[in-house]
């Protein structure tokens, strides 16, 4: 059922970011001359946690992309638990992100999912409750998203963020980029916004 906006808080060509901790420290990046950008991103988000607030977000905005990533925190929660639980975990995400992904293409706008970029390597403090399987529950989760019919409908885009993160000269994820295992510069978002205002042009 498409969700029809009570208050369209958007114009024709605006952009909504939705998402996490990663999505909110973008702030409203000039994508498009003259086109409005909403950032709806919350620290330390789930995919649940969104799911749970896109019929809000859906009621306020009607905007011609809606841009998301989210699932990063999911799986560095599930990092540390026994392998059948966290198989458990990484469907549940991928899950909640079809339905997130359905939800919002849905609404008429354009979805531009962002696929998820794995952390680095924690420091100390975090090290005790990160496990040494989020990389790879990272690249199972962006395998499963982009194997699956979603990736097939009708205005809905991905975007490989490791055209902006990785570095071909080390073969490995840029240390430069990070202010933490987790969260990125501003020079990493001056390059995301550079790559993703060609995707959307």
């Amino acid at each position: 059922m498409t969700i029809v906006p009570q208050t369209a808080n958007t114009r024709p060509g605006d952009i909504v970011l939705i998402g996490d901790s990663r999505i909110k420290a973008w702030g409203k990046p000039q994508l498009r001359p003259n086109n409005m950008v909403i950032n709806e991103g919350v620290d330390g988000e789930t995919t649940t946690g969104l799911l749970c607030r896109l019929d809000n977000i859906l009621s306020q905005y009607n905007p011609q992309y809606f841009i998301l990533q989210t699932g990063v925190n999911d799986l560095t929660t599930a990092s540390m638990l026994k392998e059948a639980q966290r198989e458990r975990v990484e469907k549940r995400a991928f899950g909640n992100i079809q339905r997130i992904i359905e939800q919002l293409r849905q609404s008429g706008a354009k979805v531009l999912y962002l696929d998820i970029v794995p952390p680095i390597k924690p420091d100390i403090m975090r090290s005790i409750v990160w496990g040494d399987n989020i990389e790879e529950s990272v690249r199972k989760l962006n395998s499963l998203i982009r194997s699956s019919n979603t990736g097939n409908e009708q205005n809905i885009e991905e975007f490989e963020m490791a055209e902006v993160f990785f570095n071909t000269e080390t073969n490995s994820w840029r240390d430069e980029y990070a202010v933490d295992a987790l969260h990125w510069t501003s020079e990493a978002y001056d390059h995301l916004t550079q790559e993703i205002s060609r995707q959307i042009q």
